[in-house]
C-alpha cells in the first residue's frame, strides 16, 4: 500500500460494485428434516453438530438440489437413494440463492424427488434459467471427495487454480519486483 497510491486510496463512486453467489436459506417439506428452515450467512458458513443430526442430510439436499454429481455414477446413485430414503417422495426442498453470474438476483429453487430443478424469480415467476445459468461454475465437494482430494497434491492444485484466478500482470509485476 506504501508504494501503490492507487491501492490505498479509493474514491467510493470509483469502486465497481462486486457480487457474489451465495445460499440464504434453505427450506424442507417432508421427510427426515421436515420443517426445517435455516438461514445462511453470504460469507462463510459451518454446519456442526453430533452424530445423527442431519448434517450430510442438508449438504446432501443442496448437493441434490444443484445437481453437479452426474459425472459419477456410484456417487449419483448414493445421493438417489439418500434423497428417497430422507426426503421421500413426496417431499421438497426450497433453496434461495444469489447469483454472480447475473448481478446479485435473487432466486427460489425448488426440487421434488425425481424431478428436474425448478427456477423461480424474486418475485415468484417462473424464470426460464437453469442452475447452471444461475451458478456456472459451481464446484461441490461432500466429505469422501474431499479427503480423496487431499491425498493427491495434483488435484488440490487444480481445486485452488480453479478457485482462486491470480491476474497475469500483477504475477508479473511480481516478478519484477523481485528480480530488483
Amino acid at each position: 500500500a506504501f508504494t501503490d497510491p492507487t491501492s490505498r486510496i479509493k474514491l467510493n463512486s470509483s469502486i465497481k460494485t462486486k457480487y457474489k453467489s451465495y445460499i440464504s436459506r434453505i427450506c424442507v417439506k417432508g421427510g427426515y428434516l421436515d420443517g426445517m428452515e435455516l438461514d445462511f450467512s453470504d460469507e462463510l458458513n459451518t454446519i456442526i453438530g453430533g452424530r445423527g443430526t442431519g448434517k450430510s442430510t442438508l449438504i446432501t439436499f443442496i448437493w441434490y438440489v444443484l445437481g453437479n454429481y452426474s459425472y459419477d455414477k456410484e456417487l449419483e446413485k448414493e445421493i438417489e437413494d439418500m434423497i428417497k430414503n430422507n426426503l421421500g417422495t413426496s417431499g421438497e426442498i426450497n433453496i434461495y440463492l444469489s447469483s454472480y453470474s447475473l448481478n446479485g438476483q435473487k432466486y427460489k429453487l425448488v426440487k421434488r424427488y425425481n424431478q428436474n430443478t425448478t427456477v423461480f424469480n424474486e418475485d415468484g415467476s417462473l424464470s426460464e434459467l437453469t442452475v447452471t445459468d444461475l451458478l456456472p461454475k459451481i464446484e461441490i465437494y461432500g466429505q469422501n471427495e474431499l479427503i480423496d482430494a487431499i491425498k493427491s497434491s495434483e488435484t488440490i492444485t487444480n481445486i485452488v487454480k480453479r478457485l482462486i484466478k491470480i491476474d497475469d500482470k500483477f504475477l508479473n509485476k511480481k516478478r519484477m519486483y523481485y528480480k530488483e
